[in-house]
């Protein structure tokens, strides 16, 4: 059973990386991304975020599966989101996983208006072998804070499993 606020109709659930994630972590295993709508090119991301706001849609969360390095590799559609900002004012939010300073200067120059991003807790991280620290979550929360959209949505995750499949400490 899922709980939560999940208005679909109106703000709409964008994966640029379909059901695919290089990570498939314990605490989704890609399970999330089944739930959105593909648009693996910038071209399909134009289109289902154009259909969606001449339907209604107030917003978008555009999200996707990480790399290895825990990133969403954005790059490509931010053209695309800036098209969609100008041509809809929609709210938009984006899921980017770890960043540096240029990444999240680039989400809030596209018009992102919140970025989401998860806080691990500890030392439990999410993958095997993703090499990232506890510290490198909170860096790329700062960073997000500093240069980013300008809203900041942490995701604090309790109880996470550890690589081991233990919650994490």
């Amino acid at each position: 059973m899922t709980l939560g606020f999940s208005p679909r109709e109106r703000f709409i659930e964008v994966s640029i990386t379909g059901q695919s994630c290089e990570l498939s972590c314990p605490m989704c295993g890609g399970r999330w991304l089944r739930g959105m709508r593909p648009a693996p090119s910038p071209k399909e991301l134009a289109e289902v975020l154009r259909s969606a706001f001449s339907s209604g849609a107030r917003g978008a969360l555009i999200s996707g599966g990480f790399d290895r390095t825990g990133r969403l590799r954005l790059e490509g559609f931010l053209n695309a989101i800036r098209e969609m900002k100008r041509e809809f004012d929609p709210v938009l939010s984006v899921h980017p996983g770890l960043v540096g300073e240029e990444e999240a200067e680039a989400l809030a120059h596209a018009g992102f208006d919140i970025a989401d991003v998860e806080v691990i807790p500890g030392s439990s991280l999410l993958a095997r072998g993703l090499p990232v620290t506890h510290e490198d979550y909170l860096r790329s929360l700062e960073i997000l804070m500093e240069r980013g959209p300008r809203f900041v949505a942490p995701h604090i995750l309790v109880g996470a499993p550890s690589p081991s499949g233990s919650p994490g400490t």
